[in-house]
């Protein structure tokens, strides 16, 4: 549902305002679908049993038993010990009511109970909670709030006759009031404060944006500077709750500033500053594994760079641009790695990120090197052999997350490897290379007893086949088989 609420409006947003409708759209319609599916979790809720109740229960009747047993509790601590000398004198018997609240053995083994039966996934906060937890109504209010908002600048830009510059700091001062508020209620109501502190956030990006807009209060730089500053309070607050959903909106807010306020024509600048926010983002993941924030900083710099590169690049910015798209590929590479070397032996990786970002990676490398031959080839290929190195240099570590990221990274590597010869060489030195590939990787499978290994060699010996009919028998059109190029 949350998806759904995202693409529908994030088309609806595209259709009416172009990409600025598309980004707003997308946040309003992915706010709503969230609100929509923990009413729904809530009805299935409140529909099923509680089997947690019943757990509860069922582990509270030994503290009852214990309570009301024939041996009273002082009995069993000064149980007399084998061997022990016999002039030992038991402690004289304490009076321990039987039953009620007030038994020691009932608090402790109901205090045991309850700890067990408390999921353990609680204690971790997620980016959903921001949106699921506590009170829907709080949400669906700051999602109002920022509408209100825009509407209260647009109405004083246009008929209030206060001096404009004192009613963008009111509106401002709200926004600041309404962080502070947020950090005030932390410690009591979490989810109340976060919503608060998000709300204000939001009040002070829009009211910069405005400013920007709908009135000439601040110069582009001016306001990029701002909505930078913005992001950087908004990190230090993320990182002062442990709420990675703060994290994730200073990320987002951060790379929409230089689009928001049109400074995004000249490539050094902006991706030096995109370079600089994934450089955050790398640095947080070294503290805190929030697996929110990476997949909106990797997620973001892609459409950002794609946007980019469809309206503004041109071949000549190309020497500006690779390196970038190196920094780029490299930071999130490493945060796989950050993670798994800080994950105290877990074993669960982020697929998402070790897999997607070389393929969109080369994606990338593909549309500025297009005219440039071999180009993709040795691109492919310096990917492999850097896969091949993370990949012998993880494997002998203990951990178990980075066993299963090293795993990982050798399958990359030898995928590319495999995608190197296509890009440099013809079909018929493609299969020649495919099937000496494809019989040596099914050797060490069997070898290893690997079926991933196994499988992998025989749909390569599969693609070796339709390479070499697609690309075969030009030269040599008969006989068939019988000649120098089929052998």
């Amino acid at each position: 549902m949350p998806w759904i609420g995202f693409l529908l409006g994030a088309l609806i947003g595209a259709y009416l305002h172009g990409f600025k409708g598309f980004i707003a759209g997308a946040a309003v319609g992915l706010v709503i679908g969230l609100v929509l599916r923990n009413a729904a979790l809530e009805a299935e809720l409140a529909r099923s049993p509680a089997p947690l109740t019943a757990a509860t229960a069922g582990s509270s009747a030994p503290a009852v038993g214990v309570a009301r047993g024939e041996t009273p509790v002082a009995e069993l601590a000064v149980a007399p010990i084998a061997g022990a000398p016999s002039d030992v004198v038991a402690a004289p018997r304490s009076p321990v009511r039987k039953g009620g609240a007030g038994a020691p053995g009932a608090v402790g083994v109901a205090h045991a109970a309850s700890s067990v039966s408390r999921p353990a996934s609680a204690a971790a906060p997620s980016l959903w909670s921001w949106f699921t937890d506590g009170n829907a109504m709080v949400r669906v209010g700051i999602v109002v709030l920022f509408f209100g908002v825009a509407f209260l600048l647009s109405y004083f830009a246009e008929h209030v006759t206060i001096p404009i510059e004192l009613q963008f700091s009111g509106v401002a001062l709200v926004g600041a009031a309404m962080i502070g508020a947020g950090a005030w209620l932390s410690n009591a109501r979490r989810a109340y404060a976060l919503a608060l502190v998000g709300g204000g956030l939001g009040v002070l990006y829009l009211t910069t944006f405005a400013a920007l807009q709908l009135v000439p209060l601040l110069s582009p730089p001016s306001a990029f500077a701002l909505l930078a500053a913005i992001a950087v309070l908004a990190v230090m607050l993320s990182l002062a709750f442990d709420a990675q959903a703060l994290a994730a909106l200073a990320t987002l807010g951060g790379l929409l500033a230089p689009v928001l306020v049109e400074t995004v024509s000249e490539p050094l600048p902006l991706f030096a500053y995109v370079a600089a926010v994934n450089g955050v983002i790398l640095g947080i993941a070294w503290f805190r594994a929030w697996r929110a924030l990476d997949l909106v900083g990797f997620a973001g710099t892609f459409v950002l760079g794609l946007w980019w590169g469809y309206e503004f690049y041109d071949p000549a910015y190309f020497r500006i641009i690779e390196p970038f798209l190196a920094a780029f590929f490299l930071a999130y590479v490493a945060v796989p790695i950050v993670h798994a070397l800080r994950g105290a032996g877990e074993r669960r990786i982020d697929a998402m990120l070790i897999f997607g970002v070389p393929m969109v990676g080369l994606a990338l490398q593909a549309l500025l090197v297009q005219d440039t031959r071999y180009a993709l080839a040795w691109t492919a290929a310096i990917i492999a052999a850097m896969y091949a190195l993370l990949w012998r240099a993880l494997r002998q570590t203990k951990n178990m997350a980075t066993v299963t990221l090293a795993a990982a990274f050798g399958a990359l590597a030898l995928s590319f490897a495999t995608l190197t010869v296509p890009l440099a060489v013809d079909a018929r030195w493609t299969s020649a290379v495919w099937a000496v590939e494809a019989a040596g990787v099914y050797w060490i499978g069997c070898r290893d007893d690997r079926v991933f290994a196994r499988g992998f060699a025989l749909a390569l010996q599969f693609a070796t086949g339709i390479v070499f009919l697609v690309g075969g028998f030009n030269e040599f059109a008969a006989p068939a088989f019988a000649n120098r190029q089929f052998l």
